[in-house]
């Protein structure tokens, strides 16, 4: 039987509709920039990049620089969105005053989106408990950025979704004061970042969240700790990873707003670093086979999938077994220097403290170390380092009966020509006399040897133990493989129903960039690998 006009009329208009949903939605977000201290340099080519992002899904964006004229109920009910963009400040009235405040509190409660992108934790901190549980956390310091590894634990959000396992970006990390005890109690956490690789973080964890959502009176919340460095926003995906957070708190995106409470990692505050507690990888991926290097007290062993290529108890003559099994060889591969060994305990995982209290230092000028490895393959390398006689502090050196000159002990490292760590400060670093302090440096091998300087900056530079492992080339990140996904996973985002949108980030802003890579990072002063995905190399008891 024929269609009549008018239900062919309807039908058309309907698919008409669909096919243009977004543009006729008028999707409209608000960036707030304001700060009471320091803005971001990086807000600009921030805001630019998300702003593209949002209009070439047919959202608009609008930047206030100041609330002024923006948060009053006429101005918001405009707007789906709100973002306080590396916003901060934590006095009363703050960056929005009493009426402000209370406009803002209604249009969101009605049923809109907040979304908190890096410093927005460093705002209302203490003074606004309501924005407090709003954005989840309030600010309590940060480390100098450094590489890191984002590990994503909820993939049904689409904030995430395009991301490989490990995320490995540099970035500002923070650490946070959380508004629920734990945070998983009320929040979905969606990332976490391992500050156990930070070696100086307050907190110690395999568990740090970083990226999280929930809903919250009435409305949506999301917040990203991440942004800090600018050439993150000339990546298509993170720039997806903000917009889709964007329209997740716009209810456009997928994503559990729920809490993950039952997450069963453990949390360990306050715990040893990484190479003294190292994490197992997760079960099923393919071992490496072991490589011995050429030097002659070389130890190759599989410990779950890290493979020990050198570990070397430096400065003593004597092997050490760890509580991991591995076996730091007494010192070798060595060039003329001095040996320096202390009774004290060293502040380290119970394990391993031995291996801090005896160190190789640079008697006469710089001294260096020289290992087998095998060309082409990667390695990281960990310096076991803790001062043992050197502190700029007059009190201390009394105490112990000593007559203070002002000496402080300041060096840097060079890693095959290279300088690794320049500055290397291991009291200040760690915080005390008798503290460990571990560096941790990635390099790929061109020859058969590995050549380790150590040279004087103020006094003698020096290392306590060493430790060599192999990267196995099909666990790397995103240095030789950044769109990694597990298996079960597609490789692809799949095609988007006409029921919501779907991001296409310009490439333009980073034309050797396609939009699924994230950048390779290179180390500067403080290099992180991931531990999950590396293999034991050498590691060497200094000065013992």
């Amino acid at each position: 039987m024929p269609m009549s006009s008018l239900a062919t009329l309807c039908l058309v208009a309907h698919l008409l509709a669909l096919a243009n949903w977004h543009a006729t939605a008028a999707h409209h977000a608000l960036f707030l920039t304001e700060t009471e201290n320091h803005p971001h340099s990086v807000i600009t080519t921030a805001y630019k990049a998300s702003a593209a992002a949002l209009e070439n899904i047919g959202w608009t964006a609008d930047r206030a620089f100041e609330s002024t004229g923006f948060f009053t109920a006429e101005a918001l009910a405009k707007y789906n969105v709100v973002v306080f963009f590396f916003t901060n400040g934590d006095s009363e009235p703050g960056i929005l005053d009493a009426s402000e405040k209370v406009a803002f509190q209604n249009w969101y409660r009605s049923g809109k989106g907040f979304v908190g992108v890096h410093s927005a934790v460093d705002t209302y901190a203490t003074k606004w408990p309501w924005y407090n549980k709003l954005i989840g956390a309030g600010f309590n310091g940060h480390l100098s950025p450094r590489p890191g590894a984002v590990s994503i634990k909820d993939r049904s959000f689409e904030a995430v979704a395009h991301l490989p396992d490990y995320w490995n970006i540099t970035d500002e990390w923070y650490n946070f004061n959380f508004a629920y005890d734990p945070p998983r109690s009320k929040l979905n956490v969606i990332a976490t970042v391992d500050t156990r690789r930070y070696y100086e973080g307050r907190t110690t964890s395999s568990d740090h969240p970083i990226i999280w959502a929930h809903e919250y009176d009435g409305g949506r919340s999301f917040y990203t700790g991440l942004g800090h460095i600018d050439t993150l926003w000339s990546y298509p995906d993170f720039v997806k990873h903000i917009a889709e957070g964007i329209r997740w708190a716009a209810r456009e995106s997928l994503g559990n707003a729920g809490p993950n409470k039952n997450y069963q990692e453990t949390i360990q505050i306050n715990a040893p670093g990484p190479a003294t507690n190292p994490i197992k990888l997760p079960t099923g991926l393919p071992m490496t086979t072991p490589t011995k290097a050429t030097t002659k007290a070389s130890t190759t062993r599989a410990l779950d999938e890290v493979l020990v290529v050198h570990a070397i108890n430096v400065g003593s003559e004597v092997d050490f077994v760890n509580g991991d099994g591995i076996t730091y060889k007494g010192d070798y591969g060595y060039s003329t220097s001095g040996t320096f060994d202390v009774e004290e305990i060293i502040d380290a995982n119970a394990n391993e403290g031995v291996l801090y209290q005896i160190e190789r230092h640079a008697k006469d000028g710089p001294f260096s170390y020289s290992l087998g490895v095998d060309p082409g393959k990667r390695y990281c390398i960990t310096f076991k380092l803790a001062e043992i006689f050197w502190k700029a502090d007059p009190d201390e050196w009394a105490e112990r009966g000593w007559v203070y000159n002002g000496w402080k002990r300041v060096f840097d490292i060079w890693v095959e020509g290279e300088v690794a760590f320049s500055n290397v400060n291991t009291f200040e670093q760690a915080g005390a006399l008798y503290k460990a302090h571990d560096l941790k440096y990635e390099y790929a091998a061109t020859d058969s040897n590995l050549n380790i300087e150590f040279k004087n900056v103020i006094k003698k530079a020096k290392v306590n133990a060493i430790l060599v492992e192999e990267i196995p080339s099909n666990t790397l990140g995103p240095t030789t493989n950044p769109t990694r996904i597990p298996s079960e996973m597609p490789t692809e985002m799949p095609t988007p129903t006409p029921t919501k949108a779907h991001i296409e980030v310009p490439t333009t802003s980073s034309p050797t960039h396609t939009p699924t890579k994230i950048p390779t990072v290179t180390p500067t002063t403080s290099p992180i690998r991931n531990p999950d995905r590396m293999s034991v190399i050498h590691a060497i008891n200094v000065g013992s």
